[in-house]
């Protein structure tokens, strides 16, 4: 039976990370919502038996080796081809989740025409542009955007139907930028949660 999500997690080294992450993704997260495919990226310290060893206490969790460092763009595509879920959710390694964090994403890309939702983030990259603490208020309110970080993003499979997968071209940077704007040339909305 397929799951509601496919979460897509790519890794290379930095267990540590990938630790914290999907220990958060486990338990922030309603277990029959989801699976998580995990992906190393040909790690040379452990993260792999790691991996394997968690996956042996969680039914939802499904470890992948690749023989190389794919870029995020061509690891994410792997992925949602190998996927069973209804909808697609790319996570990055370092990504700490909070409860109820995909029950609102999935709330926010319910209605038609909405092909992909990210949540609010007090920390993506350097420098920090939201003030601490970060503010809780309104939870559930959703913003339209242009744009949408790949570092936690729920997409329809629908949405990946309509505008395809990422563009292998990029690599290491940008790829979440042109896929946000193939999917509004498609006619899709984005939401930030």
């Amino acid at each position: 039976m397929a799951k509601t999500v496919s979460i897509i997690v790519l890794c290379h080294n930095r267990w540590a990370d990938s630790r914290r992450c999907l220990e958060s993704l486990k338990a922030s997260t309603p277990p029959d919502l989801y699976e998580v495919l995990v992906y190393d990226n040909a790690s040379t310290d452990g993260t792999l038996f790691h991996l394997r060893r968690m996956a042996k206490t969680w039914p939802q969790l499904r470890v992948f080796s690749n023989e190389r460092n794919l870029s995020f763009a061509e690891g994410v595509n792997r992925g949602m081809r190998a996927s069973l879920g209804r909808h697609f959710g790319w996570l990055n390694n370092d990504t700490v989740l909070s409860p109820g964090w995909l029950e609102g994403l999935l709330a926010a890309v319910k209605p038609d025409g909405i092909g992909a939702a990210g949540p609010m983030t007090d920390h993506k990259a350097p420098p920090r542009q939201v003030s601490a603490p970060f503010p809780t208020g309104n939870p559930g309110r959703t913003l339209d955007a242009p744009f949408l970080g790949g570092f936690c993003l729920l997409l329809k499979r629908s949405a990946v139907e309509r505008a395809g997968y990422l563009d292998e071209r990029f690599v290491w940077g940008w790829e979440d930028m042109d896929y946000c704007m193939r999917l509004r040339q498609n006619g899709l909305r984005l939401l930030l949660v």
